[in-house]
């Protein structure tokens, strides 16, 4: 098997295994999740500084060439390892979080794998409609881990899936206007990544100001930017720690900042109207979410809301276009999912030993 598709291929393989073997018991399960995120990570090692590709044509639809193509580039590889990290550490605190009540239930560990294969396939994707895909795979997974075991998840589950499926359109149809400008181009392989990044969309094609705005939608949905934020503190009080700790608090900023990064710095020429726009939207995210964030007195809507608006500094940083400003906002994605989750587990101990979260 190549090398750059074992992280993807891996923790999906291990997740229907635990799906098959819930019968045979929780425990079970468990295990296959450590063993699963362990796997991944050491899967994703020989990725960091290489710069594999793997093509497989798929099918011709219409004219257009379907390949199941991977890339692996310098922000993919240590990301990649990245996602692993935080699967394993979502499912380690899980093991432990869940003992008393007899662990978690089987089907969780499952979720948590193919979340962790879904974000690994957002990574490396070649081609922007695997993108597409493997990005709604990623949103499935969590309307799945926030109802999983769940009797009270229905309002916050509701409303994350909506705004999600906002941002997934906006992804959809951005990905289609894409197509669209490199087809009248006259460019092969329209929603090749490679072909993106050679010739890059400019202010001067309106297909391609339609596709950043809408990609830059579902980038600030994933992520949980204003005035797209709402669902995270709502599902974070009916929703396990673990889930807010391993997915709104640290993977899906992951995947909105990637695809921020991509369309800002290497699909598209944005204007300076376009980085002002980015970086204004940041603004607002990190000065209205943290003035929200002091006013609560559940601790786990507190920690969301800062979550939030943490998110402001990476739009904030990338925005500006620079280099200072995106390796500080990169960096910054890099912290905030390691001590955002730290946090999320931590409250999660707090309300196990006190019964309460205010």
């Amino acid at each position: 098997m190549p090398t750059i598709l074992l992280p993807l291929a891996l923790p999906a393989a291990v997740g229907i295994l635990a799906l098959l073997l819930v019968p045979r018991g929780r425990w079970l399960a468990a295990a296959l999740g450590v063993v699963g995120t362990v796997g991944t990570g050491v899967a994703a090692l020989p990725l960091v500084g290489s710069a594999e590709v793997l093509n497989r044509p798929l099918f011709e639809f219409a004219g257009l060439n379907v390949d199941f193509a991977l890339r692996v580039d310098a922000f993919a590889s240590w990301a990649v390892v990245f996602v692993a990290f935080l699967g394993l550490a979502a499912t380690l605190y899980s093991v432990g979080a869940f003992r008393q009540s007899g662990g978690a239930p089987g089907r969780y560990y499952a979720y948590v794998l193919h979340a962790v294969s879904g974000a690994i396939g957002v990574l490396l994707s070649a081609n922007l409609l695997l993108l597409v895909v493997c990005w709604e795979i990623v949103t499935l997974m969590l309307f799945l881990l926030v109802v999983s075991g769940r009797t009270d998840a229905g309002p916050g589950a509701a409303k994350a899936f909506a705004i999600l499926a906002l941002g997934d359109m906006a992804l959809l149809l951005g990905v289609l206007f894409v197509g669209l400008a490199q087809s009248r181009a006259g460019l092969e392989g329209p929603l090749a990544v490679a072909t993106l990044v050679a010739n890059p969309l400019g202010a001067g094609s309106t297909f391609g100001v339609v596709a950043y705005v809408l990609l830059l939608v579902a980038a600030m949905a994933k992520a949980g930017a204003i005035p797209l934020h709402s669902w995270i503190p709502t599902m974070s009080t009916s929703t396990h720690p673990a889930v807010m700790a391993f997915l709104p608090g640290s993977v899906d900023k992951v995947l909105g900042i990637y695809l921020l990064v991509m369309i800002s710095l290497k699909w598209f020429v944005p204007t300076p109207a376009m980085r002002m726009v980015v970086m204004l939207v940041g603004v607002a995210t990190m000065l209205g979410a943290v003035f929200m964030a002091m006013v609560q007195h559940d601790l786990r809507r507190l920690l969301s809301f800062h979550a939030v608006s943490q998110v402001g500094y990476m739009l904030l940083g990338i925005g500006t276009g620079t280099l200072l400003g995106v390796v500080g906002g990169v960096f910054h994605l890099v912290n905030n999912a390691i001590y955002k989750a730290c946090l999320f587990l931590g409250a999660g101990e707090v309300e196990r030993e006190s019964g309460t979260m205010e």
